[in-house]
């Protein structure tokens, strides 16, 4: 299958007010994306997993630096097959060949500060290594078919698959979207876990009892929320991309890409994109975004800055992809 090398995603949950801590039991694996990870690290957002692991995270020491460093600066180093990740006053973690990540903690590092870089930054770099085509954003089942809302950081992304799932929707994924492809080049999107994460105006309208929600992390002021109920566990068939954009406009507006256009909206919102050349996977990334800029609708979606038009937002997408189902 193309790009679908055993995929995985992570993402986060966290404990405020804590230092760096390592599971008991070293051998305790989960489930994400259909493959097995074990982890030395609680990774507790995550699915029990069962059979032997294919992505090891270890607490360890990491490398000085890599060689032959093909793009970096003072936070990475990145070649072929292998990133060397820094986070000030965090951690270091070393990302190898899709299937290892090595990470050495600061002196009295926060675990929730470890891992958000763990579960962000370098589980998208292993996602890039494992073949796949991430996408910064979230995922929706409809029918037997799935839609991914991506945009930049603040755009609303989360916002609209939370009301979504209030209307009964299920979310397959809320922050990054692996995309892989089938043996008969159908693009499907995997299933992360049941979390999800907003920020906290869009938590006081969306969910019950808002203040019940533990925040990510000090610094962020956003909340981990479980979707155990509304969550698909199965890989969806992707059919379109809408790119939420947020304008000094009057209202919700639609606007349909193709050609070039297509591309460049998957190109310009891959997750951890800046990796991608230092990774030696510029050739790979171009070929699957343009397999799938060949296989969905993409369109742009702009709403008024300010302005909480989370309803007009449904009904433009649900007008749209009913066409499509």
């Amino acid at each position: 299958m193309l790009g679908l090398r055993k995929p995985l995603f992570l993402d986060m949950e966290f404990n405020m007010e804590c230092e760096f801590t390592m599971i008991e039991n070293k051998d305790a694996v989960y489930s994400a994306f259909g493959i097995c990870i074990s982890s030395e690290i609680p990774l507790p957002e995550l699915l029990p997993g069962a059979g032997v692991p294919d992505v090891h995270i270890i607490a360890g020491k990491v490398p000085e630096y890599i060689d032959e460093v093909i793009a970096g600066n003072e936070y990475y180093q990145a070649g072929k097959n292998q990133l060397l990740l820094h986070v000030k006053g965090v951690a270091s973690y070393y990302i190898k060949n899709g299937s290892q990540i090595i990470v050495e903690p600061v002196q009295k590092a926060e675990t929730c500060a470890v891992r958000l870089y763990l579960l962000g930054s370098a589980m998208g770099a292993l996602l890039l290594q494992r073949g796949l085509l991430p996408i910064h954003g979230s995922a929706i089942a409809a029918g037997k078919y799935c839609f991914i809302i991506t945009g930049v950081q603040g755009a609303g992304k989360s916002t609209l698959a939370s009301a979504f799932k209030n209307k009964g929707y299920s979310i397959l994924t809320d922050d990054i979207a692996a995309v892989a492809f089938d043996q008969a080049g159908n693009p499907l999107v995997l299933p992360a876990y049941p979390q999800q994460k907003l920020w906290k105006d869009s938590l006081a309208l969306l969910v019950n009892n808002p203040t019940s929600y533990p925040n990510i992390w000090g610094k962020f002021n956003k909340y981990a929320i479980s979707i155990q109920d509304n969550f698909c566990g199965i890989p969806q068939k992707l059919t379109a991309i809408y790119e939420l954009r947020k304008e000094n406009c009057p209202g919700v507006s639609m606007n349909r890409f193709s050609g070039m256009g297509k591309l460049s909206v998957i190109m310009n919102n891959i997750y951890r994109s800046g990796f991608i050349r230092g990774l030696n996977l510029a050739e790979e990334s171009f070929r699957h975004s343009a397999a799938l800029a060949q296989q969905v609708a993409v369109s742009g979606i702009i709403r008024p800055d300010g302005m909480f038009t989370i309803e007009e937002q449904i009904a433009l997408l649900k007008r749209d992809f009913e066409e499509w189902k």
